[in-house]
């Protein structure tokens, strides 16, 4: 009687798994920069929503929103100097300014906000 092995060798399975091993390092890096893709869209979505309610705010009350009103649009915090939101669980801050030119920033969370600037 002959023995019949059905069964992968030791070679054969270390050689299997070096090859997904190999594949799973090549896919590494397209995961690191699909992450750090998402990430630069989750904040410039986040800066575009905060201009938007600026505006939105400034359209219905017919008014320049304050810091405190255009964080509460997007459910940030005011902060000195712009908006405090999360972003991927980490804390970003909007820039907020007195000035139509985005150069001044604002000082306090009672002024109003004429001008937003996006996350760097």
């Amino acid at each position: 009687m002959k023995n019949k092995s059905s069964g992968f060798t030791l070679i054969e399975s270390v050689l299997g798994m070096a090859m997904l091993a190999a594949i799973g390092i090549m896919t590494v890096p397209d995961f690191v920069v699909a992450a750090e893709a998402a990430s630069a869209q989750a904040k410039w979505d986040i800066s575009v929503a905060t201009k938007n309610s600026h505006n939105d705010i400034a359209t219905q009350t017919g008014s320049i929103p304050t810091v405190i009103a255009l964080a509460e649009g997007v459910s940030g915090k005011a902060v000195s100097g712009g908006v405090l939101v999360q972003v991927d669980g980490e804390d970003y801050t909007i820039p907020t300014y007195a000035n139509l030119l985005c150069n001044e920033p604002t000082q306090n969370v009672n002024e109003k906000v004429r001008c937003v600037g996006s996350i760097s």
